[in-house]
C-alpha cells in the first residue's frame, strides 16, 4: 500500500504537469513583438506592458507562499499515511473482530 499511495501521488502531479504543459501549448503566450510578428507576418502597431504594483507582488508572494505550504502539506500527509497503513489495517481489524 505504502508505494501505491508513492505512486499515486507522483502520478497525479505527473499529470497535473501534463496538463499545464498541453495548454500552453493550446494557447500560447507572446513575450515580446518580435516573436508576435514571426508567427503571424503581420506588423505590430503597438504593446501593452505589465505593470505591478507593490500590492500586487505582495499579493503573489501570498499566493506563491500558500501553494508551497500546500504542497508541503501534500507531502505531510502521504507521509503519515505511509507511516500508519500498517496499523491503520490492524486497528480496524481489532475493532471489527
Amino acid at each position: 500500500r505504502p508505494v501505491l499511495m508513492s505512486l499515486m501521488l507522483v502520478g497525479g502531479l505527473a499529470a497535473g504537469i501534463a496538463l499545464a504543459l498541453f495548454l500552453s501549448q493550446v494557447h500560447p503566450v507572446f513575450s515580446d513583438r518580435r516573436q508576435l510578428r514571426a508567427v503571424t507576418g503581420l506588423p505590430v502597431l503597438g504593446t501593452i506592458h505589465l505593470i505591478t504594483t507593490a500590492a500586487e507582488r505582495a499579493r503573489r508572494r501570498v499566493a506563491l507562499g500558500s501553494f508551497a505550504l500546500g504542497f508541503a502539506s501534500l507531502i505531510g500527509a502521504l507521509a503519515v499515511a505511509v507511516m500508519f497503513a500498517g496499523s491503520g489495517a490492524r486497528f480496524l481489524q481489532q475493532l471489527v473482530g
